[in-house]
């Protein structure tokens, strides 16, 4: 007599939860909505072009800091050689970057 063999459970691939169905309804919308022209985007890009040009950066103040603890509340790291913030006492391992976060 042959031993019991017990049938496989077939279960659902848990990382297919998110399938073909689901994207389907999203897709059309996003389809009808953006491609078929149904928004204008054009006044609103061209408000934040706008936006986006008069925006400068600020120059960063060059500063000389006693030490890394002063640096990190100026939430400044990773400090490299080329800055004139560069100290090479704040460069504990030589590599040219002072105030390396250690994680």
């Amino acid at each position: 007599m042959a031993p019991y063999v017990r049938p496989m459970k077939l279960e659902p691939d848990p990382r297919a939860r998110f399938g073909l169905r689901k994207l389907i309804l999203p897709a059309a919308v996003f389809a009808v909505v953006f491609a078929g022209g149904l928004v204008d985007w054009t006044e609103p890009l061209a408000k934040a072009h706008a936006i986006y040009n008069e925006v400068k950066p600020v120059p960063r103040v060059d500063r000389q800091y006693a030490n890394c603890a002063a640096a990190r509340a100026d939430r400044r790291f990773n400090i490299p050689r080329s800055d004139p913030s560069y100290r090479s006492r704040m460069d504990s391992d030589g590599d040219g970057l002072a105030c390396e976060p250690h994680w």
